[in-house]
């Protein structure tokens, strides 16, 4: 979503961009990168709602989908990390996202009885171990 943000030129910040194009176009973000997926693997990160990760499903086939799970200061520590123009800077802006993307969907893409849930937060290879045993184990 950043990359169509960054392209269209819109006066609105990415988070209200990314909620306007859900509501109007739920399938550009997923749409975009199986059209430029080498390979049989396609790795989507970020993704917000449940319509998203259908068209996905729709398309591709089978879908593992994980929800990775972090407490909110663990989020803004990741955020202000990253510098990137327009993140949450304090605990107010993360619960202002958070609330942005509970009306995306995220919610419900964490409910579904199909999501796995990981925990994030954690040194970087015990996650990483984690992460390769929920894909190790759902394809086998």
């Amino acid at each position: 979503m950043r990359e169509i943000w960054n392209c269209s030129g819109s006066s609105l910040t990415l988070d209200e961009f990314a909620e306007q194009q859900l509501c109007d176009h739920p399938h550009v973000v997923p749409k975009a990168a199986i059209d430029r997926a080498i390979g049989a693997h396609l790795v989507l990160t970020g993704l917000r709602s449940p319509d998203e990760v259908g068209y996905l499903s729709a398309a591709r086939g089978e879908t593992l989908v994980i929800y990775i799970e972090a407490d909110i200061q663990t989020r803004l520590a990741r955020c202000l990390n990253r510098s990137r123009p327009g993140h949450p800077r304090t605990i107010q802006d993360m619960k202002v996202l958070d609330r942005i993307h509970s009306r995306m969907g995220l919610g419900k893409i964490e409910k579904a009885s199909s999501t796995q849930k990981l925990v994030g937060g954690q040194e970087i290879e015990s996650f990483h171990r984690a992460l390769e045993k929920l894909v190790s184990d759902h394809y086998g």
